[in-house]
């Protein structure tokens, strides 16, 4: 007779939830894949991510120590190979009851990370031969004036130039994409280009204060509009929204922080003219709101919008 806590049955107990486990993020995944719209034959990568987001739906700190304790791998580090780790687990614990399933190949395991490997090289070119790491150096706007120093950049290891292109305009950005490419030149070494693209950013437009009114403080209310702000008596300040678009979808009750978050205000009301918001967190010093100052918004729990 076998005890319930030999180690044989502790063996079969671990197979059996990891088995339950590869089952969850089977068809976890696939809910996401198919909300991702890519069902049918998604690209590898895409696949394990799926995978990866299953699996940390669950809760796997007891089975990781229990794994841990029995000399396996406890899963820690599976992000580039999800099913191809819980497989490998899966085939040992087989193998301890007598039964058979299929591991992976060493290639089918390491796949992931020699995609990520192949990916870096496309994207960073080669890893220099006296270290793993690439180095990107972000190019300060005397780049476009100075080519000697993009020369030292590159002399110096620099694989990577990156043009934030926030800042400065295309007639600078040539510039240094041309220095750059003379330094290649005259060093023999490659660099590669990042154009680092700036995304869409909501920002405040002209702002319209009541006469002699120059902060806005807690319980002051803001009239967040598309139109150009007209100064009134009833609400303290009227500023317009660089996106208008985003105001058909704010509800009452949301949250905007203005200026990186340094006046928070709630919405109140829904006018035609725009959101109504009332302050609810600034210095008690009050604070100036100017246009070109960020907007973001935080929807309510439980909306889909």
């Amino acid at each position: 007779m076998v005890s319930s806590s030999s180690p044989s049955c502790n063996l079969r107990s671990l197979l059996e939830r990891l088995l339950e486990l590869r089952q969850q993020v089977v068809e976890g995944s696939q809910k996401y894949l198919a909300a991702w719209g890519c069902l049918t034959s998604p690209p590898a990568a895409i696949h394990n991510l799926a995978r990866y987001l299953a699996l940390r739906q669950q809760d796997l700190r007891s089975l990781q120590l229990e794994l841990a304790a029995a000399g396996l791998s406890s899963l820690g580090r599976c992000e580039s190979r999800v099913l191809e780790s819980l497989d490998a687990v899966i085939a040992i614990l087989a193998a301890t009851q007598g039964l058979t399933h299929t591991a992976p190949s060493y290639e089918e395991f390491y796949a992931g990370d020699t995609a990520l490997e192949q990916h870096a090289e496309a994207l960073f070119g080669p890893p220099s031969p006296h270290r793993r790491a690439r180095i990107m150096v972000t190019l300060p706007s005397e780049a476009a004036e100075q080519p000697e120093l993009l020369l030292q950049l590159l002399e110096r290891g620099m694989n990577v130039a990156r043009i934030n292109c926030a800042h400065d305009e295309p007639s600078v950005w040539e510039k240094m994409v041309a220095h750059l490419r003379q330094a290649e030149a005259q060093t023999q070494r490659r660099c590669k280009i990042l154009l680092d693209l700036a995304g869409p950013k909501i920002r405040t437009g002209p702002v319209a204060m009541p006469p002699g009114k120059t902060k806005v403080y807690r319980g002051d209310r803001i009239l967040l509009t598309a139109k150009v702000p007209e100064a009134s008596a009833d609400i303290s300040c009227q500023v317009t929204c660089s996106l208008p678009e985003v105001l058909a979808h704010l509800q009452v009750g949301a949250t905007v922080w203005i200026d990186d978050g340094k006046i928070g205000a709630r919405v109140v009301r829904i006018e035609p003219a725009g959101v109504v918001l009332e302050v609810d967190k600034v210095a008690p010093q009050g604070k100036k709101l100017r246009a070109e100052k960020g907007l973001n918004f935080r929807k309510l729990p439980g909306s889909d919008r």
